[in-house]
């Protein structure tokens, strides 16, 4: 067996959660930052919404809390419980993450791998929470769900955007293979949720959608990534051998980093040439073809030529409409056929 065909049958051999029935009883956790007990009036248009696609909705017991400096859903042991009383309840049937926060990272010493893996159910969740897909994938063997939390998409003003709705439902209610195309428009606009009326404003779509190839192909491998800082922490915890892997990243609007910065973060410690492919999310703060140039020239400066393929602005990230993505699992990049999970889902 060649290298390749070893590290396929690793992705392939990863466990992939059942799928979410219709009327599924979806709990909402709180891995990081109090988003809901900040923003109440969101989290109420979020229930609302998963309600109306069907599904039943409860909430971790610790969900609202909030610490003493403000930033976290209650201490690390009971944002832990929450999670693995979720995960452990026989009721219980998918756990969508409330949002992102630094301090995702506190519950992984805390949970219980084994029992996950005992009771596979699909975990959803975004940027931060790469720490929580991360730990699922490389201790539990269990692939998850990257690309939607609870208050940022299903919380929108006006309801959750149609194709993220129904990247969600496609990637976790259906069987077969996944395939992503982009999205005809997207909106950049950023409010703060902490302002009830500014948080209340829609969201106009005022910037054009589309992918942009950086370098043509094809490429198969475990897919895998997240949010460029995130992320490069994550490597030095998990260490995982990335080589032959379609590699996704995308960035907050608060990482201050350059393009080529973080790309030489990874660099430091992955090699960047052994790919599959890469896959860059959108940058709210660019327009897609200024931010096209700059992953270009970056990965020009930082790696040099590359023999895969490398798409930028994915509908993946601080953008919406965004796409809900199987973590874990094989994935083919195609420029001629998109992206692709051959079934993803089961």
């Amino acid at each position: 067996m060649t290298s390749t065909e070893d590290r396929n049958a690793r992705a392939a051999a990863v466990q992939r959660p059942p799928l979410l029935k219709p009327g599924g009883h979806i709990r909402v956790v709180n891995p990081a930052w109090p988003s809901m007990s900040y923003a109440r009036q969101r989290a109420a248009r979020a229930e609302r919404v998963l309600l109306n696609m069907g599904f039943r909705v409860s909430y971790g017991e610790y969900a609202w809390e909030i610490t003493d400096d403000g930033r976290s859903a209650g201490s690390p042991e009971q944002r832990a419980s929450d999670f693995m009383a979720a995960v452990t309840d026989p009721d219980v049937d998918a756990i969508l993450s409330a949002g992102g926060g630094a301090t995702s990272w506190e519950l992984l010493p805390l949970l219980d791998d084994e029992a996950i893996s005992r009771n596979a159910k699909p975990f959803i969740g975004e940027c931060e929470n790469v720490w929580l897909h991360q730990y699922l994938l490389y201790q539990a063997n269990l692939a998850s769900y990257y690309g939607a939390a609870f208050m940022p998409e299903f919380g929108e003003v006006g309801g959750i955007f149609p194709e993220t709705a129904e990247s969600f439902i496609r990637a976790l209610c259906e069987g077969g293979e996944l395939s992503y195309e982009p999205v005809p428009d997207r909106t950049n606009a950023f409010y703060g949720w902490m302002d009830p009326v500014i948080e209340a404003t829609p969201r106009t779509r005022a910037v054009e959608g589309g992918w942009h190839w950086i370098n043509e192909g094809r490429g198969e491998g475990q897919f895998v990534g997240g949010e460029a800082a995130y992320l490069a922490r994550c490597i030095d915890r998990f260490t995982p051998d990335l080589t032959g892997s379609l590699l996704f990243w995308h960035v907050m609007p608060n990482n201050g980093a350059s393009v080529a910065d973080n790309l030489r973060e990874l660099a430091r410690r992955i090699d960047l040439s052994s790919l599959a492919g890469m896959v860059v999310g959108t940058d709210m703060r660019h327009d897609p073809p200024e931010w096209a140039a700059l992953v270009a020239a970056a990965l020009a400066e930082v790696v040099g030529p590359v023999d895969y393929p490398v798409l930028a602005n994915a509908d993946i990230g601080h953008t919406d409409p965004g796409w809900v993505l199987p973590y874990g699992v094989n994935a083919v990049l195609d420029s001629r056929l998109g992206l692709r999970f051959p079934g993803a889902s089961r």
